[in-house]
């Protein structure tokens, strides 16, 4: 079976629609954070899109190891994306400015969670 998880209920509605005409009908959806679901039984994979990179740290951490170690099984897959955004425009805009202004060269900026 097919676990959706999501904490806005516009993204699950998105997903029932495109989903709607395919031959996946055990999809079930569920309205919660990431951090929230259970599932009582084991999965083969688990796969996010785009829902870790908006976690801190100190929650995405545990987390994962929960993921893995409770909810896989042996040889189970946890599948992720996790966008490295320091080449997005707005970042390059920020470093760029940053460097134009001598006032401004003790600003750091911040490559990921632990920066």
């Amino acid at each position: 079976s097919i676990h959706a998880v999501d904490s806005s209920f516009d993204m699950l509605e998105s997903a029932r629609k495109k989903m709607k005409d395919t031959k996946k009908k055990e999809i079930t959806y569920h309205h919660d954070e990431i951090e929230n679901f259970l599932e009582n039984k084991k999965s083969d994979l688990i796969y996010s899109n785009s829902a870790l990179h908006w976690m801190p740290f100190t929650l995405l951490k545990p987390l994962l190891l929960r993921l893995y170690n409770d909810h896989l099984h042996p040889g189970g897959v946890l599948a992720f994306q996790i966008p490295d955004s320091r080449q997005q425009p707005s970042h390059v805009a920020i470093e760029n400015v940053a460097s134009q202004f001598s006032s401004l060269q003790n600003i750091r900026v911040p490559r990921n969670e632990v920066d």
